[in-house]
């Protein structure tokens, strides 16, 4: 906790806000390009972001192959969601450029399914 206090301190809390805000804005047109959002217009977050599955990708399969491909995962959605929605977060000490690799990687996957 002391260890994430002094990040938070070193960035700023602007910047953090800022850099959580940018990577909530390419998770979003990456997702309404490909798929489409969950939340409504107004009621989006800059912590995560609910895609809803509108390509009926299996997202265990596509997650396997994250983990396997790129070490990295996105979640499931919950209860009545699962496979129907899958989340992205977009805060904490994530970047803009791993938020990139991950809608990059998840492309990848795409282009296999394809």
């Amino acid at each position: 906790a002391l260890e994430s206090a002094r990040t938070l301190a070193d960035e700023g809390l602007e910047a953090r806000f800022a850099r959580h805000s940018a990577m909530a804005r390419h998770v979003r047109e990456w997702a309404l390009e490909r798929f489409d959002l969950f939340a409504a217009e107004g009621y989006r977050s800059d912590s995560v972001s609910a895609v809803t599955n509108t390509l009926q990708i299996d997202v265990r399969a596509m997650n396997r192959w994250l983990a396997e491909h790129h070490d990295v995962v996105v979640g499931n959605g919950y209860g009545k969601l699962a496979d129907r929605t899958f989340r992205i977060g977009h805060m904490g000490d994530h970047t803009v450029a791993e938020v990139e690799a991950l809608t990059a990687a998840i492309d990848e996957f795409l282009k296999g399914e394809a």
